[in-house]
């Protein structure tokens, strides 16, 4: 398959005093929110259009160097990624796998014996290649992919990770209902992450997919990003026909301005996707 994509990022600090969340591909062109007077309060001003790898890590709060852990997965992940691709000419599941083992063997060389509670970092992946998009995770960070309304049907949610953690560890036993889930107190600590000085290391969770058509957007975010925001209205915003990306840009960032925590989003539209014999989806 071949892509024509749109991607924006948001970047927040959130009421934090310290950013964890990282991301790649950099920022093209950096924006401070309208409105917003916090200095660490960003947007991409540009869209991406030549990538088609998106990858955004959260930082474990309360642990040790968590923005450190983030952003040596970003670097590490994309930069295993690009070499393993350039060098087998395709893109498979083992380049996921391989990536995330690199990522635990860089933590535990950052590691600190000081360091009562270890480094850690959520990671959420997508990755559009020849034969569809790949996402992969591990931690309590999503992603998501959604279709707009077209003809008769309506806009829906194909797909979205499942969180690594422990208040849907609990929710799936059925130790909470929903209501309790939302005021859980544990609901941030996390069964799964990429984490250093672990003997065991977790394995991604990989889901690949050849359903793509035009329209479909992709939606990586931390879990800042959906205080009050819950699925269904988040797939109307992405969905909406009659909304602009950056109309789309503009009211996650009206709707985030209050969040507490960091909160970071890559949306990725695809303009149009086409098979091999140049066949619009």
């Amino acid at each position: 398959m071949n892509y024509a994509l749109k991607a924006y990022l948001i970047h927040d600090i959130g009421l934090r005093t310290n950013q964890e969340d990282a991301f790649f591909p950099p920022m093209i062109k950096a924006c401070h929110y309208d409105g917003v007077d916090r200095e660490d309060a960003f947007f991409d001003g540009v869209p991406h259009t030549d990538d088609t790898m998106f990858i955004l890590c959260d930082g474990m709060g309360g642990h040790a160097r968590g923005d450190v852990a983030s952003r040596t997965v970003c670097d590490v992940m994309s930069r295993s990624v690009i070499d393993a691709e350039s060098r087998k000419g395709a893109f498979d599941d083992d380049m996921i796998r391989d990536a995330v083992k690199e990522c635990f063997d860089a933590l535990d060389a950052l590691d600190s014996p000081d360091d009562e509670r270890k480094m850690g970092t959520t990671m959420t992946f997508l990755k559009l290649h020849r034969e569809g998009a790949a996402i992969a995770h591990i931690g309590d960070s999503r992603v998501y992919h959604c279709r707009p309304p077209h003809g008769r049907e309506c806009a829906e949610i194909l797909f979205r990770t499942e969180d690594h953690s422990l208040v849907n560890s609990l929710l799936k036993k059925g130790v909470l209902t929903l209501q309790q889930a939302e005021r859980f107190p544990q609901r941030h600590v996390l069964v799964k992450a990429i984490q250093a000085g672990r003997t065991e290391r977790f394995e991604p969770d990989i889901h690949q997919t050849t359903d793509i058509r035009s329209g479909d957007v992709f939606f990586l975010c931390s879990d800042g990003m959906l205080e009050g925001l819950y699925d269904e209205d988040l797939c109307a915003i992405l969905t909406n026909p009659d909304y602009s990306d950056e109309r789309r840009v503009q009211i996650l960032l009206n709707f985030s301005k209050g969040n507490q925590d960091n909160h970071t989003a890559w949306i990725v539209r695809v303009e149009s996707v086409t098979d091999e014999d140049g066949q619009l989806r």
